[in-house]
């Protein structure tokens, strides 16, 4: 029997319009990928000239009032962006209120911040130059939540290319101030002045683009007392997650400062901070798939369940060469990008990169989630990875100082991705193929072989290499295709000539 004309002209627009979000998914995620990119490229660009210009004690200093400003930030940010961001995704009509009201409560937790940080720095004791440099990385905590607050807006309408651009800037900004105050040997407390005159700067770039770009106007908005306990009590859940993965993700260098020297806490923080670097990949992932998997669980779980299988496979593409590619490596690229004050750090980078394999699932699970509405048990998990965390530091910290510091976290890391991965499993999707990690483990251990045989030639020329070699084979075995990666696809296009 022939199929009627109309329903098959409206399930071509079906299959169209379905193609066309994939097609504005890849977008946003390049989008996505361009901005985290530069963002980490360029913070990463100033690491090599703070280790050499303040020494291995300067930038344990410099590292530690860079980890405490994450905590300014949360305190000041309650998960209130995550929070709009998945609100605003379902309906847009309430973006400018919920801005604006969420603005007002940054802008009163501001004293709380500075009130806790006192009473923290009272009891630490930490040397002047420490305190200072402190008390001005919380300021760009401060400034970083304000504009993470337009970040969201800009996310939950699917509207990437701006993210891009802000956080581009901002780093471009840092980068060339930073170096400059190096170079120019103005020391620790100036260095730190570029973060936060840096933090003032993109977000006063955000609030113009929401003015031009999404027509918010402050004379429109009245404070709304009723909204503003509402987006606090909604957005704790979600605060309280990210502040305890924050936690144990960081907690090491606070009790290394406390108990060992700030020698040790700049040689693990070398290495971690090598290792953050690599935590763009499943951001990007989370950033460019969070609004869609939030739309999506109330829509198809059917296309839940075909974009966390995708998500899963190419972060695994991701992580498996990378632990490869650094054990291997680790002496050379500590020594390149820190020099020989460092040489330290090599043995926590080969403990730490384990960690950076699992990060890249548990900060794509805790989006999922989020998405799903299963924040407070992912709470319930995270605060048993705490405490777990919180015994490990003390025990190995005090036996294998910065290297127990890594161990804690890598055993954290595979709590948390053991229990995320049974809950997704199952209350939101499961794996459509696991053919692709035999896949993996073969490209991976290919690749390997390769970058241990010319391990002492150029870093760069090796590294490059090895990736193209893991790539080819990958698609030799057709582990993924150019469809799949491609902003456009061929099918989509061919569908639009034909329509």
């Amino acid at each position: 029997m022939a199929e009627h004309p109309g329903r098959q002209r409206n399930l071509n627009r079906r299959e169209i319009s379905t193609s066309v979000k994939r097609s504005s998914l890849k977008k946003n995620t390049y989008f996505v990928a361009i901005g985290q990119l530069s963002q980490k490229v360029l913070a990463f660009a100033l690491i090599p000239f703070a280790a050499r210009y303040l020494g291995d004690d300067g930038f344990g200093k410099f590292s530690l009032a860079s980890t405490i400003m994450f905590f300014v930030f949360l305190f000041n940010d309650l998960g209130i962006n995550t929070y709009i961001t998945r609100e605003i995704a379902k309906n847009r009509d309430i973006a400018q209120r919920y801005f604006f009201n969420s603005l007002v409560v940054k802008i009163a937790l501001i004293t709380l911040n500075f009130v806790l940080l006192a009473l923290f720095l009272y009891f630490a004791n930490y040397a002047t130059d420490t305190n200072y440099a402190i008390i001005i990385f919380a300021g760009y905590g401060i400034t970083t939540s304000v504009m993470q607050l337009s970040i969201g807006i800009f996310e939950a309408f699917e509207r990437m290319q701006f993210e891009a651009i802000v956080l581009t800037l901002e780093k471009i900004f840092i980068t060339g101030i930073g170096i400059y105050v190096l170079l120019k040997g103005y020391g620790l407390i100036i260095f730190c002045g570029a973060f936060l005159a840096g933090g003032i700067f993109s977000s006063a770039v955000s609030f113009f683009i929401l003015k031009r770009h999404f027509n918010f106007s402050k004379s429109e908005f009245q404070p709304e007392v009723k909204n503003i306990k509402t987006l606090v009590s909604s957005s704790l859940p979600f605060g309280i997650s990210v502040f305890i993965s924050t936690v144990y993700s960081n907690i090491g260098v606070i009790i290394l400062s406390l108990i060992k020297t700030e020698q040790a806490v700049g040689w693990f923080s070398a290495s971690y901070k090598f290792i953050a670097i690599t935590a763009i990949i499943p951001m990007i992932t989370v950033a460019a798939t969070y609004p869609a998997f939030s739309r999506q669980m109330h829509e198809s779980r059917e296309r839940v369940a075909e974009l966390f299988t995708k998500c899963m496979k190419y972060l695994s593409y991701a992580a498996f060469p990378l632990v490869a590619g650094t054990i291997i490596l680790a002496d050379k690229i500590i020594m390149l990008i820190y020099g020989k004050d460092f040489v330290n750090a090599t043995y926590s980078l080969k403990v730490l990169v384990w960690a950076a394999a699992l990060m890249f699932f548990n900060i794509f699970f805790t989006g999922i989630l989020k998405a799903a509405n299963l924040q407070k048990l992912m709470i319930k998990i995270q605060v048993i990875g705490l405490g777990i965390n919180i015994i490990l530091n003390l025990i190995f910290i005090h036996y294998y100082s910065y290297i127990g510091a890594a161990i804690t976290i890598v055993c954290t890391e595979v709590f948390i991705f053991v229990t995320f991965y049974f809950v997704a499993y199952q209350k939101i999707a499961k794996l459509g193929e696991v053919g692709f990690l035999l896949k993996n483990i073969v490209a991976t251990a290919i690749m390997a072989l390769f970058t241990l045989h010319f391990k002492t030639y150029n870093l760069f020329a090796v590294v490059f290499a090895s990736s193209v070699i893991f790539a080819v084979s990958l698609f030799l075995m057709k582990g993924f295709t150019f469809d799949e990666i491609l902003p456009v696809s061929g099918k989509l296009l061919k569908r639009g000539n034909d329509g």
